[in-house]
């Protein structure tokens, strides 16, 4: 795909930033089933992957687009197969995302909250892009509030409590 950096650098990239920034979270875009993109190739993309300190991947299908070099290149992978290779990343971007958050439960950081309601519960993000999950309450909406994160919940989303001890989501 012309990309003009090595693996190698990538990776010395990404351990600089998490040496500088710890909680930093780095996610990553793959695109897989690129023509020419073999079995070996994929895997090797795969294990670089997770071994990668990267929190989540943002993941889709090569796809083909109208005057561009590659709809001509030989090696086409199936549909079938590039949904395949799509779906086990991820699975590991899920993985990888579960272990972030693992990580951040017990620190206390800010949360800017969003207007989405769903079942009475408003979600936001912290600094470093973890998305939680409160009570709805409309004086938060588009605010920072300073919590206490606690755990995640079955939809893989991080409950939290007010720093204050005062509980924001209790499940």
């Amino acid at each position: 795909m012309r990309r003009r950096y090595l693996r190698e650098v990538y990776a010395s990239r990404v351990q600089k930033i998490k040496s500088l920034m710890p909680h930093a979270s780095i996610g990553v875009d793959e695109i897989v089933g690129f023509p020419g993109e073999t079995e070996a190739d994929f895997l090797k993309t795969y294990n670089f992957l997770n071994e990668l300190n990267i929190s989540y991947l943002h993941v889709f299908p090569y796809s083909e687009r109208p005057n561009t070099l590659a709809i001509d290149m030989p090696g086409t992978v199936t549909q079938k197969e590039r949904n395949r290779r799509a779906d086990m990343l991820r699975i590991l971007s899920d993985k990888k995302k579960r272990l972030f958050y693992e990580q951040h439960i017990g620190h206390e950081t800010n949360v800017l909250f969003e207007a989405d309601i769903q079942n009475g519960l408003m979600e936001g993000f912290t600094e470093n892009y973890i998305r939680v999950v409160a009570k709805y309450d409309p004086l938060l909406v588009n605010e920072t509030k300073f919590v206490r994160l606690t755990q995640i919940n079955e939809q893989g989303l991080m409950e939290a409590e007010e720093a204050s001890q005062e509980i924001l989501v209790h499940s």
